[in-house]
């Protein structure tokens, strides 16, 4: 579908009247854009994570049987898992890939702003504002807007997606907050489902860690285009973004460690936070389900491991440590768990976190 099909459903009566309803029954109205450089975007939530695996299936099962995610679409190209009570998802995809890893970060606009990803062409206008270009194949500082069809669980005549590339390739598709991956305008339609059993209760996407290459070239495109305050560093190059609430972005410069040079920008590893956190049940659990146990070491050396940190002040943490679960999926893909105050932060559980006047560090 080219550029005027997706002005042709935005924009004739029909369409452009239903979608405008959808909005205001979660209490958003159109605003105009202004004149100038527009002001930062509001973010609600981190909406979704996408996997490409070498196992779709096999990936699918384990997810399921670690954090309870139900399914709510099986599509074509891909399966969506709740997490938590929902609207936030995992993606992943069908296609067995022999380079797996993680893929797009979804964020979710504030419903209260009126700068939502419903009206495309200005949305569009918007990104254009803040230096970026529209692509059919956007590269790094570019945007794509294309149509999401029923073979990836979009509505029949599509759902918009908004895709926008950082300076260093990493890829964020910007959604509505009641996004599920599904179909309808806002891509809210999705099936009914009821979590199966497993070791733990996720309650919501906490963070997703992304590797980039400068620190300072992140921080003016992450927090011109959104309104991300920085109230926590994990080390003077690791700033940890709020997007809403306990909800964060962290970036993590590669070309300040001797582990992580000369490795391409990439999502590093994405982290739930689950119901009736305990460190030590979590990691007996982790033990449980057939994962080996590291101890305190500073990565995995292989898949189905799992392990902890205890992040001194040298990287923003607890006198003590604050400590941090990780455990790697079937391809070696990375994942934390904590508990659902954690901000990246110092306390024993990483809970305690500045301001965006006085960030912790």
């Amino acid at each position: 579908m080219n550029k005027s099909d997706i002005s042709q459903l935005f924009y004739n009566d029909m369409s452009r009247r239903a979608f405008l309803g959808a909005l205001a029954a979660v209490g958003v109205a159109p605003r105009a854009i202004a004149q100038g450089k527009p002001a930062p975007v509001n973010l609600g939530a981190i909406n979704h994570t996408v996997i490409h695996a070498s196992d779709p299936m096999r990936s699918v099962e384990w997810y399921q049987g670690l954090f309870g995610m139900p399914i709510v679409g099986d599509f074509e190209d891909r399966v969506n898992l709740r997490v938590g009570d929902g609207p936030a998802y995992l993606t992943i995809m069908k296609e067995a890939t022999d380079s797996p890893r993680w893929g797009e970060v979804g964020l979710a606009l504030d419903p209260v702003d009126p700068l939502v990803p419903g009206d495309p062409e200005g949305f569009a206008e918007i990104l254009k504002q803040h230096g970026m270009e529209q692509s059919d194949d956007p590269g790094p500082g570019e945007f794509s807007l294309t149509m999401r069809g029923p073979e990836s669980g979009g509505a029949e005549g599509g759902t918009p997606v908004l895709m926008i590339v950082d300076p260093f390739g990493l890829k964020y598709s910007l959604t509505h907050k009641l996004n599920c991956g599904g179909g309808g305008p806002l891509g809210t339609e999705c099936r009914l489902s009821y979590p199966v059993e497993s070791q733990f209760k996720t309650v919501e996407i906490n963070h997703a860690t992304l590797g980039i290459t400068d620190t300072d070239k992140g921080k003016e495109f992450y927090q011109t285009l959104f309104d991300m305050p920085i109230r926590a560093y994990q080390g003077d190059t690791t700033p940890v973004y709020t997007v809403s609430g306990y909800s964060t972005i962290v970036l993590f410069d590669f070309s300040n460690d001797t582990n992580f040079q000369g490795m391409d920008p990439q999502m590093d590893h994405t982290c739930y936070s689950i119901e009736d956190y305990d460190f030590n049940l979590v990691r007996a659990k982790l033990s449980e389900y057939g994962l080996e146990d590291l101890g305190d070491v500073f990565r995995a050396s292989g898949p189905l491991q799992h392990y902890h940190t205890s992040r001194r002040p040298d990287r923003g943490g607890a006198p003590g440590g604050s400590y941090e679960i990780y455990c790697t999926d079937p391809d070696n893909l990375v994942i934390q768990i904590q508990d659902v105050t954690y901000c990246g932060g110092g306390g024993t559980n990483g809970e305690i976190c500045g301001t965006a006047e006085n960030p912790s560090r």
